[in-house]
């Protein structure tokens, strides 16, 4: 069976990209960290975390100043879309889980290997589980765009489909908060989600 050339493309950027974590399942794929995995509601009484609704169609955001942060919205907006489509409880940002995941990105980024930061800090006390495209360019990704870069990668992450470590952190039943970090140099970004309970 003959796969769509947009499904074999997506798969080859994400082994090329995604070089962390494989395995060998038919086509190399990449496989999300995960020490439990994501989904949920959000302790009120936190004062880290604002609430962030699901995209009503997935589509990006509209022009912003700071491409940056449009880019941690939409991470966060396209996470809960899909976990929507799954029956699944929206997460709410965090900006302590995205202040670690942007300290993961810098780590990643400078030549550390993916995952380094989570590993070496078993997710700082706040996060258990941990999705990462590491150096992706954004011309060749995403047309330009960082939030275009976001749907792409969150795009081939959900179509691991089930048993797919990145998928199962997308879709995890335990997480209620999600950190989304960014770092941007020369052309490349490095992004990184972090779930917490």
């Amino acid at each position: 069976m003959r796969q769509g050339r947009a499904g074999v493309l997506s798969a080859l950027a994400f082994v090329l990209l995604c070089g962390c974590c494989m395995r060998l399942v038919g086509l190399v794929l990449g496989v999300g960290l995960g020490l439990g995995a994501c989904t949920g509601d959000l302790d009120a009484d936190d004062p880290d975390d604002s609430g962030s609704p699901p995209g009503d169609d997935g589509g990006a955001p509209t022009d912003d100043p700071d491409p940056i942060e449009n880019a941690r919205q939409f991470c966060v907006d396209e996470t809960n879309r899909y976990r929507v489509q799954h029956g699944r409880a929206v997460l709410m940002r965090s900006a302590q889980l995205e202040t670690y995941a942007d300290q993961g990105a810098l780590i990643s980024h400078d030549g550390g290997a993916p995952h380094e930061h989570f590993l070496q800090t078993q997710g700082g006390g706040i996060a258990f589980a941990e999705n990462e495209f590491p150096r992706a360019s954004i011309a060749s990704f995403g047309n330009g765009d960082l939030s275009e870069l976001v749907r792409f990668w969150i795009r081939v992450t959900y179509d691991e489909g089930p048993g797919g470590g990145h998928y199962d952190n997308l879709l995890h039943a335990s997480a209620r908060r999600l950190g989304c970090g960014i770092h941007v140099r020369d052309g490349e970004a490095t992004i990184i989600q972090d779930f917490g309970a």
